[in-house]
């Protein structure tokens, strides 16, 4: 009843609950003191019994109209307490006396005010004072034996129930406090919980509306730049007009390579970006970017590659992030490099495999390097406004390359060149089955293919018709805006292959996919089926390929890549089954 009542009261804030104790601690030391005081019997020390009183009679005056700290009074109080029980000490026997039991209950109010540094201090305090009481004894100041005799009852008796009362109400406080610190250390986790996920439902959001964004800004520049090479393939421009679309051109691959960093920095910063590793061949990584870079070089920089025979030729790894590493590090090679050379090199190092990007550049003082990898960062002020970029480009790669359980870092002298590089486990693996079957797929540019165009956005179709009429002049087209457009045509006609968007509304293109492997007969239910997408999302990746789709292409799409893609699935579908091209 005692403790539920002074739960009930007890105060919430540490502050209160302090003052609450100092007050207890005051009133039972004036009770007892002002008791003992009016108590005749053989321990009678009305004198500094009365000279204590005063004392905290002062010090309470001067806590409650003053102000005193609470850490003071303490100290005050107890060593007002100490004073006068080692004083009744020496005039009652020393060791031998009952009252030198204050001296070991005297630290304890000190535990719930002050904490366990300032207790140990008055606890060395009285074992100092009780080994005192010991010399004087053995020195013989202080008597050596002592007889109990019937007077002393009455104040052991209530000495003894004031110790008790004493021991008691301490630990009864500090428990309270415990307790009480222990319900707001509750309260207080339960709030940062409730913010941690109000914080984790806030990024979610974020990474929604980015995903979302980027989505909206990768499809119109898929018709951009679709159209872009509309006019320069298929218009009789003027070299000024020609020179005008291709700036346009340029821009909007800057732009692409803005939006791509912003959704992939958004990824890697959420813990979403994940990494699809597939056997594929370094060779072709390494004449991918020969091929993107190639245009970079030039009479004054050229691009040298160099490959390390010792590196197996079928690896497990995710090709598309190297490639995304490299295309970083050469970029910033080739945009810092006006005389020279950029060398790519890949070399095998043990069980790791290394890329090293080497220029001959106008390098990056020692000051500067170690801040080059960090997010928003570039070397100085005049790099910043010369080249432009937001920074992101080499904490990306830094990023990605600790994703594959790698290192990344620099050497670089000012005015000689830098050399960027990383390391990753390298992991090989059995050529896939397919391998030999793609790797011999013809060019079928020549070849009058059915292909079914999938989309549900009539501009995104129209640049999709544009880029296939390009590649297979020849082949018969046909359009269809939607999922169960695309399931009618496919029942009633075959096709070679199927180009379809993942994003559509009713029956979206994982849906329409799964469709066609599971409610059409064979053979139509084994066309092959091509994703296309501006989602950068991996999940959203592998949802296409969880639902039977072939392969998956990105908006904006490169036409090399579709049509080295579109020939090898249609020859393996081909080959697979037994037949040839329509």
């Amino acid at each position: 009843m005692l403790l539920g009542w002074v739960e009930r009261h007890w105060p919430l804030d540490l502050t209160s609950q302090r003052h609450v104790v100092l007050r207890g601690y005051i009133s039972i030391a004036l009770l007892i003191i002002g008791g003992f005081c009016f108590l005749s019997g053989p321990y009678q020390q009305v004198p500094i019994s009365l000279w204590a009183m005063a004392a905290l009679a002062l010090v309470s005056g001067l806590y409650i109209w003053r102000g005193w700290q609470v850490a003071r009074v303490t100290h005050v109080l107890l060593a007002i307490c100490f004073a006068l029980i080692y004083t009744i000490c020496l005039h009652t026997g020393g060791l031998a006396s009952p009252q030198i039991l204050w001296l070991g209950i005297m630290p304890l109010p000190c535990l719930v005010l002050m904490g366990f540094k300032d207790t140990f201090v008055w606890v060395g305090i009285t074992m100092t004072a009780i080994a005192s009481l010991f010399a004087l004894t053995w020195l013989g100041y202080l008597p050596q034996d002592f007889v109990f005799e019937p007077e002393h009852i009455d104040w052991a008796l209530i000495s003894l129930m004031c110790i008790a009362v004493n021991v008691f109400w301490v630990p009864l406080f500090y428990y309270v406090l415990n307790k009480q610190q222990l319900f707001s250390l509750r309260d207080r986790n339960e709030e940062l919980e409730n913010s941690r996920q109000a914080l984790l439902q806030s990024e979610a959001y974020k990474d929604e509306f980015v995903a979302a964004v980027g989505h909206e800004l990768r499809t119109p520049m898929n018709a951009i730049l679709g159209f872009n090479d509309v006019l320069l393939d298929n218009m009789q421009l003027t070299p000024t007009e020609r020179e005008t679309v291709r700036l346009i051109r340029l821009s909007t691959d800057r732009l692409l390579k803005l939006v791509n960093q912003i959704l992939d920095f958004s990824q890697l910063q959420a813990g979403r970006l994940q990494l699809h590793p597939v056997p594929v061949r370094i060779s072709d990584a390494l004449a991918q970017c020969q091929q993107t870079f190639g245009s970079a070089a030039s009479d004054q920089v050229r691009l040298v590659t160099e490959l390390d025979p010792a590196i197996p030729e079928w690896l497990s790894l995710d090709a598309q992030r190297v490639k995304e590493v490299l295309c970083h590090l050469l970029d910033n090679a080739f945009k810092f490099t006006t005389y020279g050379e950029v060398r790519l090199c890949i070399t095998r190092q043990e069980a790791q495999l290394q890329f090293d990007v080497i220029d001959t550049g106008s390098g990056i003082p020692l000051e500067l390097q170690e801040h080059i990898f960090k997010r928003f960062e570039h070397a100085d002020q005049a790099t910043l406004r010369q080249f432009g970029g937001t920074g992101l480009g080499l904490a990306i790669s830094k990023q990605l390359v600790a994703l594959f359980g790698g290192t990344m870092g620099l050497e670089s002298t000012p005015a000689v060149g830098s050399r960027f590089w990383f390391r990753i486990p390298l992991v090989t693996c059995e050529a896939p089955a397919l391998s030999a079957v793609l790797a011999d797929a013809p060019d079928l540019s020549q070849q009058a293919l059915r292909m079914l165009l999938v989309d549900d956005n009539p501009v995104n179709l129209q640049v999709a018709r544009y880029m296939c009429q390009s590649i297979w002049p020849k082949a018969h087209i046909v359009e269809a805006a939607s999922g169960e457009r695309c399931l009618a045509l496919l029942q009633s006609d075959p096709f070679d292959v199927v180009l379809m968007d993942m994003f559509m509304p009713i029956m979206s293109g994982p849906q329409t996919c799964q469709a066609i492997r599971q409610d059409l007969p064979a053979p139509l239910c084994h066309v092959p089926v091509i994703g296309l997408t501006a989602s950068t999302h991996s999940q959203d990746r592998q949802l296409c390929l969880d639902a039977g789709m072939n392969e998956v292409l990105s908006k904006p799409m490169d036409k090399v890549r579709l049509a080295a893609i579109v020939n090898s699935q249609i020859y393996a579908a081909q080959a697979a089954q037994g037949g040839h091209v329509h």
